[in-house]
């Protein structure tokens, strides 16, 4: 036990000092710049990839009139990293309009409990989270391995450019092929989920903020397979007294990007417009 203990203070301390990484850290420290530098936004932007890949902030800008900012981060980040970006956001100022924007198979995924820890704003952030996590987090030796790197790169080794066009760089596009799957069982729908969507919605009636949740496009053959699953979603986010988006944008075969939920870069104007048609009309009203 004692063991634990040491390498959870070691890695603790380390994330403390801003040097434990994570999944795409260089990322959310892009975005962190942006939140720095963003005084005066109008419409904010939060969630995953299938957000950096889909909206194009520049865009919405200029469809809308309004000052946009896009800090999208990654699935690994969950609803709990979105929740810490805007509560960065609204240090700064209150945004007129937050959309909160994720992949159509969150509700399939583990409660993403190292991103809240990994985009904490305090040492009292820690307070909330179950001892277990914690120690799932910090106490192992990727915690240690993830410090090294860090002081490496902090040395003057040079690290690789991610960020291309606002977002993380795409791969090649994925082969569809011959899947036929597509259908999530709703028997894997975790409603644990809900912690972090609801202190979302939470905090966005604290902080009187017009907050929309909305999925990210999705490959069209599971937006055709999946729509109770879809319902099922916008439920739980409608539970935590958050204005719902009823639809993805769908995009084609010839559409996909390196996953099923990431438009290709040449389309992502595209979706940017489908979503600004969707909120075109309560914009104006605010305007």
């Amino acid at each position: 036990m004692a063991w634990v203990l040491i390498l959870s203070s070691i890695c603790l301390t380390s994330y403390k000092l801003g040097m434990t990484d994570f999944a795409f850290t260089k990322l959310f420290e892009y975005q962190l710049e942006k939140v720095r530098n963003s005084y005066r936004v109008d419409t904010v932007f939060v969630g995953d990839s299938s957000l950096g890949n889909g909206i194009d902030a520049e865009l919405w800008e200029q469809l809308s009139g309004d000052k946009a900012v896009n800090l999208a981060l990654t699935g690994v980040y969950g609803y709990a990293g979105s929740l810490n970006m805007l509560r960065r956001v609204v240090q700064q100022g209150r945004p007129n309009r937050v959309i909160i924007m994720h992949t159509g198979d969150m509700f399939a995924r583990n409660v993403a409990w190292d991103g809240w820890l990994h985009t904490a704003l305090g040492i009292n952030d820690f307070l909330e989270v179950p001892v277990s996590e914690i120690l799932r987090t910090f106490a192992n030796f990727d915690g240690l391995t993830s410090a090294a790197r860090a002081l490496v790169r902090r040395l003057g080794t040079p690290s690789s450019s991610l960020i291309i066009d606002d977002y993380i760089a795409q791969g090649a596009p994925i082969n569809v092929g011959n899947e036929e799957h597509f259908k999530l069982s709703i028997d894997s729908f975790n409603s644990d989920k809900s912690i972090f969507l609801n202190a979302l919605g939470a905090f966005c009636n604290e902080n009187s903020l017009e907050c929309w949740y909305g999925f990210g496009p999705w490959y069209e053959k599971y937006c055709d397979e999946n729509s109770e699953w879809l319902e099922l979603v916008l439920l739980k986010a409608q539970e935590a007294g958050l204005k719902t988006l009823p639809r993805p944008y769908c995009f084609s075969e010839t559409q996909i990007g390196d996953s099923w939920d990431h438009v290709a870069v040449q389309y992502k104007k595209l979706s940017t417009k489908y979503y600004f048609g969707e909120l075109k009309s309560s914009i104006a009203v605010d305007r």
